[in-house]
């Protein structure tokens, strides 16, 4: 069941970058809102990818450069919403769902691979 959640958050980062990428090369809006979803999708992404492909010995619980460089991606869709009005409230939506995504999946890591994790089971 684990296996499926991760994959699936995987499958969903690659396609809120696709969807990143066809705005903001397709469509004509303002590059701040693209980019910060391809910002706050992207970094979660890399970082699993890394993971997986690298097989570190040791990984951090909880890596906050992912997390401040996602936030700063959904803070840059949030400026585009603010700047250029409401029509562009789908890449904040989208930013946001990578964002949580990735927070869940933070969480539920530090709870099953964090400190204190053997006293739990």
């Amino acid at each position: 069941m684990r296996g499926l959640l991760v994959i699936s958050y995987f499958g969903l980062l690659h396609v809120l970058i696709g969807f990143g990428v066809y705005g903001w090369l397709v469509q004509p809006v303002p590059w701040m809102g693209p980019a910060g979803l391809i910002l706050a999708a992207g970094a979660p992404l890399a970082y699993l990818d890394w993971l997986y492909l690298v097989k570190p010995a040791h990984a951090e619980p909880h890596p906050v450069l992912v997390s401040v460089i996602a936030g700063f991606g959904a803070v840059m869709a949030m400026v585009t919403v603010y700047r250029f009005g409401d029509d562009h409230q789908v890449y904040l939506a989208a930013a946001l769902v990578a964002l949580i995504g990735w927070l869940i999946l933070v969480r539920w890591h530090l709870r099953t691979h964090g400190p204190g994790a053997a006293r739990r089971s």
